[in-house]
């Protein structure tokens, strides 16, 4: 692993690190029933516990922090295997895992958008945790793209297939 590779994964494994963080702060904090000690609830626009106590900090009864350390780790899990790429899995394949990572993540930055959106125009309050979340998973995904545009897949690459 060239040191440009290290540096990319340890930015990318603090940011990963940094969405689990908030994700299970979020968790914590929407079981806990004193709220008024929590670093974003600074006043009524700024306010986690607004958010946390609306309707919208629950689907189907899970609260989204927990989809957000299953997202986290996800992506953890991910990011693994890509380090361990050359002994595991051929360049081809590991396209495909990159790919995966990229679809699960463009649909988290749309799910981060649509959380965004109930924040701002119908809880009417932002909660700073969440913003955390959704900035490190933007970068992260950015990072991605990055790293699938310069390194395109090579149709012809044959080393994984099955010969007869």
């Amino acid at each position: 692993m060239t040191i440009m590779a290290k540096k990319k994964f340890i930015i990318l494994f603090i940011l990963v690190i940094i969405a689990l963080s908030s994700s299970i702060y979020a968790v914590i904090l929407h079981y806990k029933t004193d709220t008024s000690g929590s670093y974003c609830n600074i006043n009524q626009v700024f306010n986690c516990s607004a958010v946390d106590e609306s309707e919208y900090s629950e689907i189907l009864g899970v609260p989204i922090g927990v989809f957000g350390i299953a997202y986290s780790i996800f992506n953890l899990t991910i990011l693994f295997v890509k380090k361990i790429r050359p002994a595991f899995i051929s360049k081809r394949n590991y396209h495909y895992v990159l790919q995966l990572n990229l679809l699960t993540n463009t649909v988290g930055i749309m799910g981060s958008l649509a959380l965004t959106f109930l924040l701002l125009f119908i809880i009417k309050a932002v909660c700073i945790n969440c913003i955390i979340f959704h900035v490190a998973n933007i970068c992260y995904t950015t990072f991605l793209y990055k790293e699938a545009l310069q390194n395109p897949v090579d149709r012809k690459d044959k080393t994984n297939s099955n010969k007869n």
